[in-house]
Parts: C-alpha cells; sequence; structure tokens
C-alpha cells in the first residue's frame, strides 16, 4: 500500500534472480472497465537472488486503485504469479485547508 504520487520503496521476494544478465520490469496493472492500465516502475535494484528492491511508479493520472503487480524478466511475458498493491489518495499540503 502506498500513496498515489509513488516513490515507495517495496521488497519483491522470489527465486533465481540474477544481477548480470536479467533486466527487470515490475509491472503495475489494473483494468479499469475496458481500459487496461499498466504503469512499470521507475527503479528496480538487485539485492540477492531471491531478493529485489523497487520504487513504486506515480499512479496520480491514474487514481487511486487496486493493482495487480507482476514481473517480466528481460523481453519475456509476465511471471505467472503475482501479488496486489494499493494506491491510496494522499493530499498536497499547498492545497488542503489547515
Amino acid at each position: 500500500m502506498g500513496p498515489l504520487t509513488g516513490n515507495t520503496w517495496c521488497t519483491v521476494k522470489g527465486i533465481g534472480f540474477n544481477e548480470r544478465s536479467d533486466k527487470y520490469y515490475i509491472h503495475f496493472l489494473n483494468v479499469d472497465g475496458k481500459k487496461v492500465i499498466d504503469v512499470v516502475a521507475p527503479e528496480v535494484e538487485f539485492v540477492d537472488t531471491s531478493t529485489l528492491r523497487i520504487r513504486t511508479p506515480n499512479f496520480t493520472a491514474h487514481g487511486p486503485k487496486d493493482c495487480v503487480v507482476r514481473i517480466a524478466i528481460n523481453d519475456n511475458d509476465y511471471s505467472v504469479t503475482s501479488t496486489n498493491f494499493l494506491y491510496f489518495p494522499n493530499t498536497c499540503a499547498a492545497k488542503s485547508l489547515a
């Protein structure tokens, strides 16, 4: 769970991650009616063969959504398994009453 503005660091657990030969694309997917929203995480860090750290993408243009998170390694298909990530609306201090 994280704010619409993104920049939340998350840990992705798996097996067989390879720092040297693999490029990782972490996709945040949501089906909004007939439109598929697909936003890729802007930053992925290799930690070890079973751990990646990712920074969540900004989702402001799409609003608060429950997304399915999947990994694509190199140019291959999405992973079979997935997890969810919930974007919640956060307020902007410049637009809030105090």
